[in-house]
């Protein structure tokens, strides 16, 4: 190496790079035993490398790739290691030390493609996937619930902090999904339920006798979102044939929809279907009692829902007060004529 004429004499006069020694003199040719100061080459060498610097460019190169990196997308764990391998990095090393130095380049870098990137923030997402949860689905419209189901479906998890951006919009999808769910409209029906709303003729039948407005909206019907059923009652506040159901909007008061009940044997409207409705029934049949064929009471007293209204409705009804049958409510028919007698 090029060194100056001080740096060689402070060698060349080190008594460390002198020594020789001889152990042995049974050789002739060799001196005495003894440490004789004659000046060691490899020593010399050695002290000459010491005096120059070692090679930090990768050092330098790796450090610089480190101060690059957004430390907060990464683990705690990952940038730990990162952190002591910089930390470990120590100056002023020789050129004979430089196996050490390409070592302390290699750890930064290895800490570096080590990093493990933190997984991206869900709680967007989570927070939209517990509205989701909310949603009662009987209220809503199946192709407005597939879209929602599509959006909840298309979540990706453990994406990294770098694809926060795509975990972000899909929370937005679902979001927006729940946003556009488009309510059913009119009088609903459960899974399960044996009424039946006639649109046409304004009825709801399909209902137990002596049933209650807590039964009939929890098992029967139920009225759509932001709407409510007010009730006119025919006899004693019981939901017997001919009581008026409005379906009335919550927000502006508006009747929406107007229905009768029809309990198929309550002539008289009570609720029950007995002995009285029996009587009622005959006097119907025999003309002493007129009603219109479309009004609630003419579908409660047609029992076979043929249509008519006659003796053999009234021998129906016997059966039905004398518990030997159950009346059919399922929808009647439509009245296809007048009343027969007989």
């Amino acid at each position: 190496p090029a060194l100056t004429g001080a740096q060689v004499r402070s060698i060349i006069c080190d008594t460390d790079n002198q020594p020789y020694t001889v152990a042995d003199s049974s050789d002739s040719r060799h001196p005495l035993v003894n440490t004789y100061g004659l000046l060691n080459a490899k020593c010399c060498v050695e002290a000459a490398l010491a005096t120059l610097p070692a090679d930090y460019t990768a050092v330098d190169s790796a450090l610089e790739d480190a101060s690059q990196i957004i430390i907060s997308n990464y683990t705690d764990e990952s940038v730990l290691n990162l952190t002591q391998a910089i930390n470990n990095v120590v100056r002023d090393l020789s050129v004979a030390q430089q196996a050490q130095v390409d070592s302390m380049a290699q750890a930064i870098s290895d800490a570096i493609n080590n990093l493990v990137l933190k997984t991206a923030d869900y709680s967007q997402v989570d927070d939209a996937l517990e509205n989701a949860m909310l949603v009662d689905r009987f209220y809503y419209t199946q192709e407005s619930l597939e879209g929602l189901d599509s959006a909840v479906a298309a979540i990706v998890r453990n994406l990294t902090v770098l694809e926060q951006d795509i975990v972000d919009e899909m929370a937005d999808n679902i979001n927006a999904a729940i946003a556009s769910l488009t309510a059913k409209t009119g009088l609903l029906i459960p899974e399960g339920s044996s009424a039946v709303v006639d649109t046409t003729y304004g009825i709801i039948c399909g209902l137990s006798p002596q049933i209650t407005v807590e039964v009939l909206e929890s098992s029967y019907i139920k009225p759509a979102l932001n709407t409510e059923l007010v009730y006119t009652y025919k006899v004693f506040d019981s939901l017997g044939t001919g009581t008026k159901v409005e379906q009335v909007d919550c927000v502006s008061g508006e009747v929406i929809a107007t229905y009768f009940i029809v309990i198929v044997g309550d002539a008289n409207g009570d609720g029950f279907v007995n002995s009285l409705d029996s009587s009622i029934v005959i006097a119907i049949s025999s003309y002493l009692i007129f009603v219109e064929t479309d009004s609630p009471i003419f579908y409660a007293a047609d029992l076979n829902g043929d249509g008519y209204v006659n003796s053999i409705d009234g021998a129906l009804l016997n059966a039905v007060a004398a518990y030997l049958i159950e009346a059919d409510q399922t929808a009647p028919s439509a009245p296809s004529s007048s009343i027969q007698a007989g």
